[in-house]
């Protein structure tokens, strides 16, 4: 297994494996130079080979927010963890073969990965993966998750998703749970696609299963965005075609997402984008942001999206 590990920092699969991710160009080049470091040094290679046992091979959830970017000549590399984002196309890649999935779904969840290092990017400037985010990549790699359009889901009964969906869908009613990636669009025509594809994806992949509504659990869907979001905005306008119900985590949700800090303080945010300024003028000013739970059954799903 470890020679399985180590040849993920080989040219021949760095080459191979880096498109599917959706990353800029000028990253592989990084992991080409930190490959061969990798492969020549002894107590890096032993890093590396442990942070691949961890993320693949641990009986728990693996946690990486803890690690520190390892020193390499004397700089720290966060851009090391994408190497895991590799790992973790190698076994999607693999999966989806032996289910015999199409190449369009594999390709598309293998983004969703890549999204976790575009996030830290956005937010750090330098190459790198979002580390709190790692433990993720367990569920496409597993083939419990997958990308159809612009999100992910998983197929989940809906008392396994949130305890208030039993009683909107019938305790019994597979669903699914929708997680949204970062980048991209959330128009109505996007969303809607996704959706509608995503409902007839998982009825052919699990026909004893078919799934009768999507739902998600998300600062995206709180019913505060209203307050500080201007209305013509595709999160507002979203919130206009789904059903939606405050539920009770935290006052204030979506930070680590919005500024890429687990800050509380509202003066440790950026304010480089519209969001995020908004987000935090409001929250400043004592508004609320709270977690939302959002449902749309299949049937309204395709009344309004027939085509």
């Amino acid at each position: 297994m470890s020679l399985e590990y180590l040849s993920l920092t080989e040219t021949e699969n760095i080459e191979a494996l880096c498109p599917y991710l959706g990353w800029p160009s000028e990253w592989k080049n990084n992991l080409l130079e930190l490959g061969e470091i990798i492969r020549d040094d002894t107590e890096l290679r032993e890093f590396f080979l442990n942070a691949c046992r961890t993320l693949n091979e641990s009986r728990e959830t693996p946690s990486f927010t803890d690690w520190s970017d390892p020193l390499v000549r004397g700089e720290a590399r966060p851009d090391f963890f994408l190497f895991l984002s590799l790992l973790a196309v190698r076994e999607i890649i693999a999966v989806h073969k032996e289910r015999d999935l199409p190449e369009k779904i594999t390709r598309e969840t293998c983004l969703g990965v890549g999204t976790k290092s575009l996030d830290f990017f956005f937010f750090n400037h330098v190459p790198g993966t979002v580390k709190r985010a790692i433990y993720w990549f367990l569920h496409p790699m597993r083939g419990e998750l997958f990308k159809v359009g612009r999100f992910e889901y998983m197929l989940r009964k809906a008392s396994e998703v949130h305890e208030t969906f039993p009683e909107k869908l019938g305790i019994d009613c597979w669903v699914l749970d929708m997680h949204i990636p970062g980048g991209g669009s959330m128009s109505r025509e996007v969303t809607f696609s996704s959706w509608k594809e995503g409902l007839e994806f998982f009825s052919d992949l699990y026909p004893d299963r078919k799934p009768e509504a999507v739902v998600c659990v998300s600062w995206i869907f709180s019913p505060d965005l209203p307050l500080f979001l201007p209305a013509e905005s595709h999160l507002v306008a979203l919130q206009d075609t789904v059903h939606i119900h405050p539920v009770t985590w935290s006052e204030i949700e979506g930070v680590p997402f919005i500024m890429g800090t687990s800050s509380e303080n509202p003066d440790d945010w950026p304010d480089e984008t519209s969001l995020q300024r908004a987000f935090k003028k409001h929250v400043k000013g004592g508004g609320l942001v709270r977690t939302g739970a959002m449902y749309l059954k299949k049937d309204e799903i395709l009344d309004n999206f027939p085509g």
